[in-house]
């Protein structure tokens, strides 16, 4: 990835550098770091449990895939336009972080930490070209574990068995028999 400034100014006169905005998001990573740490001691909390083990794999591959359509797209302007969006989403994330620390629900640390990644993103190719790298990022939203209310209605078996009905029914739908159906259940 190419970080640049919008005038693209290097570091020293007529040396090849640092440019001003990497420069810029080697301070803003750090400096965010605490407003996210409740959800990463949460997420690797989380990876440590067989149904989230596969949580680690998943930044690897939406990395992958950013770095894939990097690949395939023309290079970046350097003057890209609209990265106001992406300042304010950045401010929104970080405003969403917060609200989860006060709260003490590192559920929505994360989410806004992933609202955070896209902000940057757009901050740094700008709107017309940021949004189209949007699905490696929001691929991150597979790497975070169900929220509570989910999970439990998903696995109880009042949950279980409404989820059952739902896709006995789905089957029905497809002439199964009834036995089929209840197979289902």
């Amino acid at each position: 990835m190419v970080f640049s400034s919008t005038d693209g100014r290097t570091s020293s006169a007529g040396k090849a550098g640092f440019t001003t905005g990497f420069v810029l998001y080697v301070l803003l990573a750090p400096g965010s770091l605490p407003v996210f740490w409740l959800g990463f001691v949460d997420l690797l909390d989380a990876w440590g449990r067989p149904e989230y083990s596969h949580g680690p794999l998943i930044p690897l591959i939406s990395l992958y895939l950013f770095l894939r359509e990097m690949r395939s797209l023309p290079a970046a302007p350097r003057a890209a336009h609209g990265r106001a969006i992406g300042v304010a989403l950045v401010i929104f994330s970080l405003s969403v972080a917060m609200l989860g620390n006060v709260a003490r629900i590192p559920d929505i640390v994360t989410y806004g930490f992933i609202l955070w990644l896209g902000g940057l993103v757009i901050v740094q190719f700008g709107w017309a070209r940021g949004r189209l790298h949007m699905l490696p990022v929001f691929h991150l939203i597979f790497m975070l574990p169900l929220p509570q209310f989910v999970y439990w209605n998903l696995t109880t078996v009042n949950g279980g068995v409404k989820f059952g009905h739902c896709g006995g029914a789905k089957v029905g739908q497809f002439g199964a028999s009834a036995l089929e159906r209840a197979a289902l259940i």
